[in-house]
């Protein structure tokens, strides 16, 4: 997110938090996701909410319209506190609601125990899309509506992970809003493990990491940022050789094919 997405998001993560932490956090939580789903569906609505020209009233107006039937009332106030704020672009909206959305259930995940839990079944399931190229197609698929590929993530994890890793899980599968389901899915990771204080580190590598090697790295990184992170490791033979790593918009390349990049760009300039 840029400057003003940023600064937006902070203050409605403060301002909501008895909203996004309070007893009915999850059904909050998917009610927003669903709404989500309406607003990355149509480019004109999700213009005209993020459209700081348009009076906040009438922001009001439009969203009871459409969403005072279908929603509760904590959803709807979070959802009219987003479009009262001031965002970079209409995407930032829709995706600052939808942080709110995830940070709601993971808040209910804490609550319930299950917060580390469902972050590593997150990871896992992402790892599973990651290792079947029958599911990268299926999820990529312009052909399947997403009702069909809510189903089909449901049918994969029903019984096996946390009820909010469910709801999320085919939320990613559903509506990635753009993304490949897999980096849909390691955003939302990132939500729910920064309720732990802790950031996440997405780590490619050309071959699997040993567990002895995935904690000198962590131990590593640990030294570069400053701080803790979690590893989430992906295997990518494409890189060839080495690492590299993300950790929110930093990244630290240090693969072959990144380095191979580097020079042919150096010849070519």
């Amino acid at each position: 997110m840029r400057g003003a997405s940023r600064e937006s998001l902070a203050q409605l993560l403060q301002e909501l938090k008895p909203k996004l932490e309070g007893p009915g956090a999850a059904e909050t939580g998917e009610q927003l996701l669903d709404a989500v789903s309406v607003l990355d569906s149509s480019a004109p609505l999700r213009r005209s909410l993020a459209d700081t020209a348009v009076a906040a009233e009438a922001k009001t107006s439009l969203l009871d319209g459409l969403f005072g039937s279908r929603l509760g009332a904590e959803a709807l106030g979070v959802l009219q506190a987003v479009a009262a704020k001031r965002w970079a672009s209409a995407q930032e909206f829709v995706s600052g609601a939808e942080h709110l959305a995830v940070t709601a259930l993971a808040s209910a995940a804490r609550e319930a125990g299950r917060l580390a839990d469902t972050e590593a079944q997150l990871f896992g399931f992402g790892a599973t899309v990651t290792g079947s190229h029958e599911l990268q197609r299926a999820f990529a698929s312009h052909d399947a509506p997403a009702t069909a590929k809510r189903e089909l993530a449901h049918s994969l994890v029903a019984g096996k992970v946390s009820p909010e890793a469910a709801i999320l899980i085919g939320q990613a599968a559903a509506h990635p809003r753009g993304r490949r389901v897999t980096q849909a899915l390691e955003d939302y990771a990132g939500i729910v493990a920064s309720l732990q204080s802790r950031e996440v580190a997405e780590v490619t590598v050309a071959a699997a990491l040993s567990a002895e090697q995935e904690q000198q790295l962590a131990a590593r990184l640990a030294g570069v940022f400053g701080r803790e992170l979690v590893l989430n490791v992906s295997v990518d033979p494409g890189v060839l050789g080495g690492v590299r790593v993300r950790v929110g918009d930093e990244v630290i390349d240090d693969t072959v094919a990144g380095r191979l990049t580097a020079v042919r760009r150096k010849i070519a300039g």
